[in-house]
């Protein structure tokens, strides 16, 4: 049964993924590197369970690029 269900999610996984435009995804990191270099700050938001995947990704982004030379200026308007 658990190896039912973990072949079913896997392959559920990797349709969603597979649908995932490379090119889209490229232009959106070119987005957010764009604005670290201008020293922009970068503002999530979300409503009901989506603010906690707000806070999580400004947290990921910030805390992830944190030593880098230059980081992202991230904040989840959803935290006080």
């Amino acid at each position: 049964m658990v190896e039912g269900f973990a072949t079913a999610y896997i392959k559920h996984l990797s349709d969603v993924l597979s649908k995932i435009s490379v090119k889209e995804l490229a232009g959106f990191i070119s987005v957010l590197n764009g604005a670290r270099e201008r020293g922009s700050v970068i503002y999530c938001i979300g409503n009901g369970r989506s603010a906690a995947t707000a806070s999580h990704l400004a947290n990921n982004i910030a805390i992830g690029t944190h030593f880098w030379d230059k980081s992202f200026r991230v904040i989840s308007l959803c935290d006080n």
